[in-house]
């Protein structure tokens, strides 16, 4: 197999002009303003929301409610980039992934990858518990919001079960925290100015 035939095999990254192993990602080819375009050009839910919502707003999203919430410097910066190995591999709805096997498995290894590039240690059970929480609030959050299909949304409330914050601190006001539609730009420099601000505080 010739370099351009096996190069088929690869995942290539136009704006780097690197490519990648599907199986075993290389982190250090990876590229933080690669990560925020990515983010930013990716839309949740397929792109069928109106505003539509990138992958990189959901994640300051998710960094701003751990802050408020009292969550230190570097647990927002894990919930800044708990999403960040979807620059790569897309944002694959819920549906999809339950009948694709293999893509939990393939995620797992592109964010460990991300999380050696970040040059950060891979965040224990309970701080991802905690990212996750926020995570599926944001989640709940976007969906009564953007989804005129109110059944859904409860019965995507009901499936999370959660009735109560597992912090102490007085649950914070989402509503007031995000605003839904960010354009992909200032999603973007969002996510990048996050990034640099937490960098430096961790």
């Amino acid at each position: 197999m010739t370099e351009t035939q096996e190069s088929y095999n690869k995942l290539f990254i136009p704006s780097d002009g690197v490519y990648f192993d599907p199986e075993n990602p290389d982190p250090d080819k990876m590229n933080i303003d690669t990560i925020a375009q990515g983010l930013a050009t990716e839309f949740r839910y397929g792109g069928h929301s109106d505003p539509l919502v990138t992958v990189a707003q959901h994640a300051v999203d998710t960094a701003e409610v751990l802050r408020e919430l009292g969550y230190d410097a570097e647990m927002q910066f894990y919930g800044l980039h708990h999403d960040s190995a979807e620059a790569y591999l897309g944002d694959a709805q819920k549906p999809n992934k339950e009948v694709t096997p293999g893509i939990d498995e393939m995620e797992e290894v592109w964010q460990e990858a991300v999380w050696e590039f970040l040059d950060v240690p891979t965040p224990t059970e309970q701080q991802y518990g905690a990212i996750k929480e926020v995570d599926y609030r944001l989640y709940l959050h976007e969906v009564f919001e953007l989804f005129e299909n109110g059944a859904h949304a409860e019965a995507v409330q009901e499936s999370f079960e959660l009735d109560d914050w597992s912090v102490d601190e007085e649950m914070p006001d989402i509503d007031e925290l995000v605003e839904l539609g960010t354009p992909m730009q200032k999603a973007r420099a969002e996510f990048l100015n996050t990034h640099e601000r937490l960098s430096n505080e961790i």
